[in-house]
């Protein structure tokens, strides 16, 4: 392979990762009858912890256009997606309306995918960003936004 795992690839500029994100793609098409199955998620790397949510935003926005060029080779599903964050001062301030602007921003991200699934229905921790049931009973998660 081109890079041994995942901690490897973050090692490489943008513009590296973009090339063998691509050169990965036309690989994958090229065996047919493939759907690659990302997981987008926003509270692992510890680099990221400090983000105030307008750079969450903007990370989101950063890889949208990479998911689609990816989906122009091939049929591309978030396979996992969460409105997980590791809190700080700029999230926690106005909480429940940050993680609205966070769906959003992430169904936006993928409205030109083949789809998206979230990481689960229900769990018991409701005021957790993982529950996609207590999301939408707490109108952080809008179902209207998954028809766009």
């Amino acid at each position: 392979g081109l890079v041994k795992d995942r901690d490897e690839m973050r090692k490489l500029t943008l513009e590296q990762q973009k090339d063998l994100q691509i050169k990965s793609a036309e690989r994958i098409a090229s065996m047919g009858n493939v759907i690659l199955d990302t997981h987008q998620y926003h509270c692992f790397d510890d680099s990221q912890h400090g983000f105030t949510i307008e750079e969450r935003l903007e990370e989101v926005k950063r890889r949208t256009p990479m998911l689609e060029k990816v989906q122009s080779y091939v049929p591309v599903l978030v396979g996992e997606w969460s409105l997980g964050l590791r809190g700080n001062e700029s999230i926690n301030a106005n909480y429940e309306e940050n993680l609205k602007r966070f769906a959003s921003a992430q169904l936006e991200s993928f409205k030109n995918l083949t789809g998206h699934t979230f990481w689960a229905y229900k769990i018991t921790e409701y005021d957790s960003g993982w529950n996609f049931r207590a999301l939408v009973e707490r109108g952080i998660l809008n179902p209207k936004e998954f028809s766009k």
